[in-house]
């Protein structure tokens, strides 16, 4: 069964789902600006990251002694495979999380290359100037910069553990 693809419908759709696509990102955003101070490293690992403001001391050791074995379980394995140990303290060049799109590469039939598909009404959290696409970029390639790679590692473990602790203290 065939069916004729109607150009004027799609463009009618495609518009209705970047308007409803735009107020729940809106609507997202506001949630995260709520969570943001809960999430902020320097809150959570205290005098371990440079610059931030000392912590209860027996807390930030505590949360830094599990984020240094998440990161050694995650950062020796594929895809990252880095050997490089996380000096104290941590430089952290951007805290503030953000909302980045949710893309996937869907491959099509009788296509060599595939297709970069980007949702409108899903997002990957990441801290601001660590956009998820550029992740991928510097784990495909080759040539990397293990210090960037070393950084983009350590900003998304952090978001995650601080996004998890916050779970915890919220259940």
């Amino acid at each position: 069964m065939q069916r004729n693809f109607d150009i004027e419908a799609f463009i009618r759709r495609r518009k209705q789902t970047r308007v409803i696509g735009d107020l729940l990102h809106d609507q997202a955003m506001d949630y995260l600006a709520t969570l943001a101070l809960l999430i902020r490293p320097q809150l959570v690992f205290g005098e371990y990251l440079q610059g931030a403001p000392r912590g209860s001391g027996r807390e930030a050791q505590h949360a830094f002694k599990e984020f240094k074995s998440l990161y050694e379980s995650t950062a020796s394995g594929a895809p990252f495979r880095l050997i490089r140990e996380l000096d104290v303290p941590l430089e952290i060049l951007g805290s503030t999380p953000r909302l980045y799109p949710y893309e996937y590469d869907l491959r099509l039939a009788g296509r060599e290359t595939p297709v970069r598909i980007t949702s409108p009404v899903r997002w990957v959290v990441g801290f601001q100037g660590f956009e998820l696409q550029r992740f991928r970029q510097v784990i495909q390639d080759p040539n990397r910069s293990t210090a960037e790679l070393f950084r983009f590692v350590v900003h998304y473990l952090m978001l995650f553990y601080g996004s998890s602790s916050l779970h915890v203290d919220l259940a």
